[in-house]
């Protein structure tokens, strides 16, 4: 006879876990580029053109870590494994940062502009 609660959930694959360390990788990976890429803008302005490439490629790869969080979070959500799920979720949060990163400088970047062309 079965409890009360239902059968016990199935336990979490390997590549169920995989997928959760992969978003975890990636979306970290994409948000310590963002500040190195500032850095190197700063220091080397004749590589703008690669930053700016090098800026949005780090972007995509906060969308692929959103993506794959989701996919992992959905995957490990009815299993035993609390780990899997904490590992997904923390590459969802650090994909969600990045494209915080890139709202927030779209948004202060016009306004760092005009307080520069207003105090030479």
């Amino acid at each position: 006879m079965h409890p009360i609660w239902g059968p016990p959930r199935p336990a979490t694959t390997p590549a169920d876990r995989r997928l959760a360390l992969l978003s975890v990788l990636i979306g970290g990976i994409a948000l310590v580029a963002k500040p190195g890429l500032y850095l190197l803008a700063r220091r080397a302005p004749q590589l703008l053109l690669l930053v700016f490439v090098l800026d949005w490629a780090a972007t995509l790869l906060a969308v692929v870590a959103i993506r794959l969080g989701r996919r992992a979070v959905s995957r490990i959500d009815n299993t035993s494994d609390k780990r899997g799920v904490m590992m997904a979720q923390v590459g969802l949060m650090l994909g969600w940062a990045n494209i915080a990163y890139v709202v927030f400088s779209i948004v202060i970047w016009p306004f760092s502009q005009l307080t520069s062309n207003i105090h030479p």
